[in-house]
């Protein structure tokens, strides 16, 4: 920062706002501010004894929200790794993210790009907690952890991963996610179409039951796909495995898939994922005391103790393995891909 004294003002140059982005950003965007309108901004001017380093940064931010609810998420917004994080996925060439880091303060890009891939970087932390880490009950019911522990921070957004993710395997997990969505709007309509049809109760139930799962599996449903993606393209066998949720997928997955069956054969799977999420639950109804499906969706142990064992014995079937693979395909083109 470089300032110069002139009687009782102040002038700075090259100087960082820490903590007040919204701030000026509402207020260069005001069309009430004029050079015959302006008014008094109170403001704390801090000079670092060395370099404007990311530690001071840091210290600067957690000091000056110390008196006023503040989330984990914002302490960190200033952090050299999510800064990163947004500039790799905008300059990620025709499959850009707008990810914001920092609340109300917008990307760049942010009217470059669909409404979808307007994502904030808690989102992230989520589709890659659910996918390329397989804790979908965490990154659906505790997303708090994301900011708000040190473990599953580093786990996800350390310098290093960031700098080394793939930004297009990264992109297309997002759009697996916005996929699911779309799917999930016309699959709960259609079912509730059906139980208004319905006069038998037992089938009013199984379609009731359908559309529950359906409105609460998006995590754990695109968490399978990146499973029976690591199990069929990488050399992970089952949960037994200690390292079933590696490797990191990586590639540009189903950006390469040239046929024009890519939806239908996405909606199958988000299908097939959901009727048999459904049979899992009334299998658990009874012995496990279960009270709804939100709450049998929100734990990473029973995802990895209830549910992947019996999405295994579906690889182990011959019928149901030919489905998933004949499905699945549209991924086969991320043979180019590495393992962390």
């Amino acid at each position: 920062m470089v300032n110069h004294k002139d009687g009782n003002k102040l002038k700075l140059q090259d100087f960082s706002i820490i903590n007040g982005a919204q701030t000026t950003s509402k207020i260069g965007k005001s069309n009430f501010i004029t050079k015959d309108n302006d008014f008094s901004l109170v403001c704390k001017v801090i000079k670092s004894p060395n370099s404007l380093d990311d530690e001071f940064i840091r210290k600067i931010s957690e000091a000056s929200n110390s008196q006023k609810p503040i989330k984990p998420r914002d302490i960190k917004s200033n952090s050299a790794e999510q800064k990163i994080l947004q500039r790799k996925f905008m300059e990620n060439q025709k499959y850009q993210l707008a990810v914001e880091i920092k609340r109300g303060v917008r990307p760049y890009n942010y009217r470059n790009v669909d409404a979808w891939k307007r994502v904030n970087n808690e989102y992230i932390g989520q589709i890659l907690l659910a996918t390329q880490y397989q804790k979908p009950g965490t990154a659906r019911s505790n997303k708090s952890e994301i900011f708000g522990k040190d473990s599953t921070y580093l786990l996800l957004f350390s310098k290093d991963k960031v700098q080394n993710y793939d930004y297009r395997s990264l992109y297309d997990l997002v759009n697996l996610a916005h996929l699911y969505d779309n799917f999930k709007l016309k699959y709960v309509d259609e079912k509730n179409g059906e139980i208004d049809k319905a006069d038998d109760e037992s089938i009013k139930r199984n379609l009731n039951n359908l559309a529950d799962v359906c409105n609460n599996a998006k995590f754990i449903t695109i968490a399978i796909i990146s499973y029976f993606i690591k199990k069929i393209y990488f050399n992970v066998k089952d949960t037994k495995d200690d390292n079933f949720d590696l490797p990191i997928i990586r590639g540009d997955l189903s950006l390469n898939y040239k046929d024009d069956d890519y939806i239908d054969k996405i909606e199958y799977l988000f299908g097939y994922i959901v009727d048999r999420l459904s049979m899992i639950y009334n299998m658990y109804e009874i012995p496990l005391k279960l009270k709804s499906h939100s709450n049998f969706f929100k734990t990473d142990k029973t995802y990895k103790d209830i549910i992947l064992p019996e999405f295994d014995k579906i690889l182990n079937d011959t019928y149901d393995k030919e489905k998933i693979l004949d499905n699945i395909k549209i991924f086969d083109d991320k043979n180019n891909t590495s393992k962390d």
